[in-house]
């Protein structure tokens, strides 16, 4: 690797057991308490329902939500969830538990770039700063599978780097091929951006560095056929069942208009990333621009330092021009930005940088700034969006925030003070037990005043199979669906609410508060019976069928 890895560097690493002790840590700071709590809506219960839909009709490769097919990602996240429910049945933590396993993985593999680009200290402080990383935290316990997808697409950035530096040409086609395969796998989880991102960022750091194509000229042929066994193969054998329905939904809609086109009313403006950056990954991100100019200095004569800075820029900017835009989708970034903060630490700690201490000095500054407008923010957003949930966890938050701000504190004067060793022990500890805190104690206070999950349990206590149940103002509720076991039809409107419980047999109507005492109180006034009133629901049955609506709808 030409200005990047030298094959006279030496590195000192950490023995085996470092690495996977922060594995170990990660996977138990990523496990505690993972089954408390209700699955969270939209995707936790969606996913986990495909996968419990995969066991019951014993059909592993059209994926089924809501009773209909379901054309949007591909299944591999779905199987392991899949497993782990057919062996173990299907609750919160075995719906977890892969999330947090690949999230360890992620923290492992991490270790592993930054060792091979740098030196051991700087791999096992980028898996510390990854593993306490608010986002990379919480999206390691949620049953989505970005961690999924980042954990593979971090395995096959390494191979490349293992290629790079193999001094044989058999060695090189090798690592090459191990990176198809985990693209491959990227690409079964969550489409074909697992090897796009990837190949746009390898891709800009072999041009710029004037050997794109003697690169190109290495892959193996073979490692492209393996991506496509892999990755694409599921793909093949969908459009073959099902057709165009198939490929217009999952390519059409669902990746080439989520670029170019808002996909699900999921908008954003073109600084969207930036806070989503700056929030997620908190405490870290307060030394992100000195991250930045440190190794922008470095540009010309490092490429591992261009490697970084591609990573970020690339991913940043791929998202930021997609006109679909989600908090999660820049997750990539993370684990790569880990690797550079942790150079400035690890050659602090060696006092072997001025410029990385003085550096560091002033993301401390930063840091304090950034704590005190992440407490606002969230306080605003709590009492503007969840007024009667941020009045009961109150005292809980306030708790978890005073922790954190201590922490915070403390640890920007130990940087002041040049004090640099103390002042990354205590952030990454205090932001440890700061999450644990939140998912031990203010988590579960949150389950009191959730009523989704008991809602649809008093309704698949009384639902048949052969009953309709209609949901108003509830589509983004897909755990109504996980947990009552029943499909729901959605509608809007009284026509169409009608028209949906009329006919023969048995039908349930679930609907908020809100649209109940907006219209449907008064248009159902004695044809429907209230069954139970929880939180913002209302559960109501006809006592006998229902006319249909006359006519076409208004």
């Amino acid at each position: 690797m030409a200005g990047a890895v030298t094959a006279g560097r030496v590195l000192r690493l950490p023995r085996l057991p470092a690495a996977v002790l922060l594995a170990a840590g990660a996977l138990a700071l990523f496990t505690i308490a993972l089954g408390q709590g209700s699955l969270w809506d939209q995707d936790e219960p969606r996913y986990t329902d495909i996968a419990r839909q995969i066991t019951e009709r014993g059909d592993p490769i059209t994926l089924y939500h809501n009773g209909e097919p379901w054309f949007v990602h591909p299944p591999l996240y779905m199987w392991l969830v899949a497993a782990t429910g057919a062996l173990f049945g299907f609750s919160e933590f075995t719906a977890r538990i892969w999330t947090s396993l690949f999230g360890a993985a992620g923290v492992l593999v991490t270790f592993l770039l930054g060792r091979r680009l740098y030196d051991g200290r700087t791999g096992l402080l980028a898996g510390l700063i990854l593993m306490t990383t608010l986002a990379y935290f919480v999206l390691s316990r949620l049953a989505i599978f970005d961690v999924v997808l980042v954990a593979f697409m971090l395995s096959a950035l390494y191979m490349v780097l293992v290629a790079e530096d193999a001094v044989v040409s058999d060695a090189r086609r090798r690592g090459y091929r191990w990176a198809f395969v985990w693209a491959g796998l990227a690409t079964l989880t969550k489409g074909p951006i697992g090897l796009l991102l990837p190949a746009m960022v390898v891709g800009a750091w072999w041009l710029m560095r004037g050997v794109l194509l003697r690169r190109l000229r290495a892959l193996p042929w073979e490692g492209f056929v393996l991506y496509a066994l892999i990755g694409l193969s599921w793909y093949g054998v969908e459009a073959v069942r099902h057709g165009r329905p198939f490929l217009e939904r999952i390519v059409g809609y669902y990746m080439v208009t989520r670029f170019v086109g808002v996909v699900e009313n999921q908008p954003g403006p073109w600084y969207y990333y930036l806070p989503v950056l700056a929030l997620g990954g908190f405490p870290w991100s307060a030394f992100l621009p000195s991250m930045v100019v440190y190794h922008a200095r470095r540009l010309r004569q490092d490429g591992r330092s261009l490697l970084l800075l591609l990573w970020i820029g690339v991913t940043l900017l791929f998202y930021s021009v997609a006109r679909t835009k989600l908090p999660n989708y820049i997750l990539p970034i993370f684990p790569v930005a880990a690797v550079g903060v942790a150079r400035l630490w690890a050659r602090t700690l060696d006092d072997q940088d001025p410029e990385a201490a003085g550096l560091l000095r002033w993301g401390a500054g930063v840091l304090l700034v950034a704590g005190t407008l992440l407490g606002v923010a969230l306080a605003l957003f709590g009492r503007t969006k969840y007024p009667a949930e941020f009045a009961t966890l109150l005292p809980h938050v306030r708790l978890v925030g005073l922790l954190l701000a201590a922490g915070v504190v403390l640890a920007a004067w130990l940087l002041a003070a040049r004090s640099h060793l103390r002042g990354f022990v205590t952030l990454t500890g205090i932001m440890a037990a700061t999450l644990i805190l939140l998912v031990t104690s203010t988590v579960p206070q949150l389950e009191r005043v959730r009523a989704t999950r008991p809602m649809a349990e008093a309704l698949g206590a009384q639902v048949r199979p052969q009953d309709r149940v209609v949901g108003v103002g509830l589509s983004d509720r897909a755990s109504l669906i996980y947990y009552s076991r029943h499909p729901i039809i959605w509608a809007m409107g009284e026509y169409y609410t009608r028209r949906s419980l009329c006919g023969p047999g048995g039908a349930f109507l679930i609907i908020t508060r809100g649209e109940y005492d907006r219209w449907a109180r008064a248009a159902f006034s004695g044809e429907l019976t209230v069954l139970s009133e929880m939180g913002d629901m209302v559960l109501l049955k006809p006592p006998a069928p229902l006319p249909c609506p006359a006519g076409p709808p208004p």
